[in-house]
């Protein structure tokens, strides 16, 4: 929700139309996910059971996948956020 409101309040605009957010948020997507696979395959970290809706898509936890979409889009937000912020203060 901060993300929006930041976009909202600022009139910032991550992507300029919706076809480079689709690709930019999937490449994101994918990264990530091979990140958590390569880290859980190797023992690195572990998703137990209690705290997890219980859905596992191909071992991941499904609040992983959700995870990784609303900080990816997060991130871009507050990268732009900064970015014009530092800009006016030039």
């Amino acid at each position: 929700m901060s993300a929006y409101f930041i976009r909202w309040k600022f009139n910032i605009r991550a992507y300029k139309n919706l076809k480079q957010g689709f690709i930019v948020q999937s490449i994101i997507f994918v990264i990530a996910i091979a990140w958590d696979y390569l880290g859980t395959w190797r023992g690195h970290w572990a998703f137990p059971g209690k705290g997890l809706i219980g859905l596992r898509i191909a071992g991941l936890p499904i609040e992983e996948f959700l995870f990784m979409i609303i900080v990816s889009y997060w991130v871009i937000i507050f990268y732009k956020f900064m970015m014009t912020k530092l800009r006016k203060v030039k």
